[in-house]
């Protein structure tokens, strides 16, 4: 994985969402937790704060992303 100051905070929030889809996807809802997010990319909690509000925020966002799609 590229260093941490590689990435833009749009890449970051890309990542952020394929990381969440993954999760759902292999584990469930339920296991959707900003920490196991954090560990899936390589990146800190207050990392993935620093692109989405809360995780009601990014569960909206996803939400919204996958409308789109």
């Amino acid at each position: 994985m590229a260093r941490r100051s590689e990435h833009s905070l749009e890449e970051i929030k890309l990542m952020i969402f394929q990381a969440a889809e993954t999760i759902i996807d292999e584990s469930g809802f339920t296991n959707l937790k900003v920490r196991n997010i954090a560990m899936d990319i390589g990146y800190t909690v207050g990392s993935i704060y620093m692109v989405f509000d809360n995780l009601a925020d990014l569960i909206l966002q996803l939400n919204a992303r996958s409308l789109e799609i």
